[in-house]
């Protein structure tokens, strides 16, 4: 079950900050096989366990 949230937040005209963050949750039956492990795409690796949580935070100043 993947959930995931995106913000944007004007500090002024032309400069802004960004948030994006996902959570991810593998439910059912080990298998013992690579599907059981959350990969949320962008990350660099599956996690080791059921559950994995990516946060991403950006600053940007358009000139």
């Amino acid at each position: 079950m993947p959930v995931g949230l995106m913000a944007d937040y004007n500090l002024s005209k032309r400069t802004d900050v960004y948030l994006q963050a996902a959570y991810q949750h593998i439910a059912g039956d080990k298998t013992n096989s690579i599907l059981d492990q959350a990969f949320i795409p962008g990350t660099d690796a599956p996690s080791s366990t059921a559950n994995q949580v990516a946060v991403r935070v950006a600053l940007r100043h358009k000139f």
